[in-house]
């Protein structure tokens, strides 16, 4: 791979170190309170926020209207969509027989093929 990443991949990356700590996933919901953070703990949706306003140096806003970061969010949530065919990421983060490890490799997956296509930069 040459040259810089691009926002995508970084978002991705920041994402999966983000949902490589166990405690920090949750399901049912976007986020969650951990050690007073109200965005403490993040199912993979909430892990794609996060990490997306956190690579863009912007402070966190749920409903807020910063283009770069959606246009960031969904560029990576459509690397994750490629690897779970027809069911949504929500559905699969918050189905009872999902465990950690199916989501932690599913960001893996997402983050290997970001690396290699470079695809869905259009930022």
């Amino acid at each position: 791979m040459e040259g810089e990443l691009t926002l995508t991949q970084r978002v991705l990356i920041r994402a999966a170190k983000l949902i490589s700590i166990k405690e920090n996933w949750i399901q049912g919901y976007a986020f969650g309170t951990k050690n007073g953070d109200p965005y403490g703990s993040y199912c993979s949706l909430g892990a794609l926020y996060r990490a997306a306003y956190e690579e863009l140096g912007v402070p966190m806003q749920i409903g807020g209207k910063n283009r770069v970061v959606e246009r960031a969010y969904i560029n990576s949530l459509r690397m994750l969509r490629q690897r779970r065919g027809k069911e949504g990421i929500a559905a699969f983060n918050d189905a009872p027989s999902t465990t950690y490890d199916d989501v932690k490799n599913l960001f893996c997956k997402a983050v290997r093929a970001a690396l290699d296509t470079g695809d869905y930069e259009k930022t």
